[in-house]
């Protein structure tokens, strides 16, 4: 079974694309992760199309695994060049961890598009 949590990842759309590809490269080209048919992937569009919303309800998340890593990686890149992205991950155990990149907190524009989300925690999914 496992560890499962649930993660949300704000990014721009061409960063997104960026990240698919990439994935597509080094890990599948079937692009499974990123499948909107896929059982537990989420994904959405705002400020017009030009910012995506996608994550996934029910996942290992598990830093060494390739495919996390390569999330994970891109994300990484993101930082280093200070264009904004944002991470949420919610354990099953309501632990959770965020991450993003410093320009958000400096720009407000960037604050309010990226603001991720309600992230919903195992235990509201529970209590409901």
């Amino acid at each position: 079974m496992g560890y499962r949590s649930q993660v949300r990842i704000v990014l721009k759309k061409e960063n997104y694309n960026e990240l698919v590809e990439k994935f597509k490269k080094e890990i599948s080209k079937d692009n499974y992760m990123f499948d909107i048919k896929r059982y537990d992937f989420n994904y959405s569009e705002r400020d017009n199309g030009n910012i995506v919303l996608f994550g996934w309800d029910d996942i290992k998340w598990y830093h060494e695994y390739n495919d996390i890593q390569c999330v994970e990686n891109y994300l990484n890149e993101l930082y280093n060049k200070n264009i904004p992205f944002k991470i949420v991950i919610v354990g099953e155990d309501g632990a959770s961890e965020e991450n993003f990149s410093d320009c958000i907190m400096e720009d407000e524009e960037y604050e309010e598009k990226f603001n991720i989300i309600q992230a919903v925690s195992y235990i509201d999914i529970l209590e409901e």
